[in-house]
C-alpha cells in the first residue's frame, strides 16, 4: 500500500512539473505573441495599406494623364493624318504618358500589393485584375477571337499589333526610380523634363520603348486597324481602373470617347458583349454612338 501512495505522490509531482513547464511555455508565447509579433504584424499591414493610399493618388494621376492623352490623340487622327514622328512634341507627351502609368503599376506591385496580407486580400485581386486588364489590352489575343475564327488572315494582324507583356515590365521598370535613404525608402517614376533627355541621349533607354512607340505610330481610324481597337478597349480598361481607385470621383475625367464606333463590327459585338456590367457603364456614359 505504501508503495502505490509513494508511486502516486511520485506521478503527481512529475504531473505537477510537467503542468508548471506548460504553463511557462504558454505564458511566455502569449507574451511574445501579444508584445512583438501583433503589433509588428499590425504596423506592417498599416505601412502596407499607408503605402498603397499614397502610391494610389500617384496611379490615378498617371491614369487620368494616359486617359486624357491617348483620348485627344486618337479623336485628332480622326480628322488629320500627321504621322505621330512628325510631330514631336505629341509623341514624346503621348510615350511618357504610357510609360508613366506603367511605371507607377511596377512600383504597386513589386512594393506594395506584395505586403498586403490576407486580411485585405480582396484589395489586391480586385486591384490585380484591373491591372492586368490593362496589360490584356495591348498584348493579348483574348479579345479578338470572333475575328481571328471568322477569318484567319486576321491571327497575323493581331498579332503584329501586340505589344510583348515582358515588354511593358520592361518599360515600367525603366522608369522607376528609387529615392530616400535605406531606412525610408520610396520610389517615384522619372519626370519628363529628364525622360525626355535621357530618351534623346541614352539608346539603351530610348530602345526600351521602341514596341511602345511602334504600337502608337501605327494606330489608324481604320476598322481592319487592330492597334485603333488595342487603343479603344484600353480606354475602356482605364477608366474602369480609375473607377476602382477613385471611389468618390474627385479625379474622374468628363472625356469622352466614340472610338468604338470605328472598331471592326465583329470586334465590338465581342467587347460588348464581354464586359463588365461597370464597363458597359462606361461605355454608355462616354461613348457618343455604339
Amino acid at each position: 500500500m505504501d508503495n502505490i501512495q509513494y508511486t502516486l505522490q511520485g506521478d503527481s509531482l512529475v504531473f505537477l512539473i510537467i503542468s508548471l513547464l506548460i504553463t511557462g511555455i504558454l505564458a511566455g508565447s502569449m507574451k511574445y505573441l501579444f508584445e512583438h509579433f501583433l503589433p509588428v504584424r499590425s504596423q506592417r499591414k498599416q505601412n502596407a495599406l499607408d503605402n498603397f493610399e499614397r502610391y494610389k493618388n500617384k496611379l490615378l494621376k498617371a491614369s487620368t494623364s494616359l486617359i486624357s492623352s491617348l483620348n485627344l490623340y486618337m479623336r485628332y487622327l480622326k480628322e488629320n493624318s500627321l504621322p505621330l514622328e512628325e510631330d514631336e512634341y505629341s509623341s514624346m507627351t503621348l510615350l511618357y504618358a504610357f510609360s508613366s502609368f506603367f511605371g507607377w503599376n511596377q512600383i504597386m506591385e513589386e512594393n506594395v500589393l506584395d505586403e498586403l496580407d490576407l486580411t485585405v486580400y480582396h484589395k489586391q485581386r480586385k486591384y490585380r485584375d484591373l491591372f492586368y486588364r490593362s496589360h490584356k489590352s495591348l498584348s493579348s489575343p483574348s479579345y479578338f477571337r470572333p475575328l481571328r475564327k471568322a477569318d484567319r488572315k486576321y491571327e497575323e494582324i493581331v498579332a503584329c499589333s501586340a505589344i510583348k507583356a515582358c515588354d511593358l515590365r520592361k518599360i515600367g521598370c525603366a522608369m522607376v526610380i528609387e529615392e530616400g535613404t535605406t531606412d525610408h525608402r520610396s520610389f517615384s517614376v522619372i519626370n519628363i523634363l529628364d525622360f525626355e533627355r535621357k530618351y534623346q541621349h541614352d539608346p539603351g533607354f530610348r530602345k526600351v520603348f521602341d514596341p511602345l512607340l511602334n504600337f502608337l505610330k501605327n494606330i489608324k481610324r481604320d476598322p481592319e486597324n487592330m492597334h485603333w481597337c488595342r487603343a479603344t478597349i484600353l480606354l475602356v480598361n482605364l477608366q474602369s481602373f480609375m473607377n476602382l481607385l477613385d471611389k468618390q470621383h474627385l479625379r474622374t475625367n468628363n472625356n469622352r470617347f466614340d472610338q468604338l464606333h470605328d472598331c471592326h463590327p465583329l470586334f465590338r459585338q465581342h467587347i460588348l458583349s464581354i464586359c463588365s456590367p461597370e464597363e458597359k457603364r462606361i461605355i454608355r456614359e462616354k461613348q457618343t454612338h455604339i
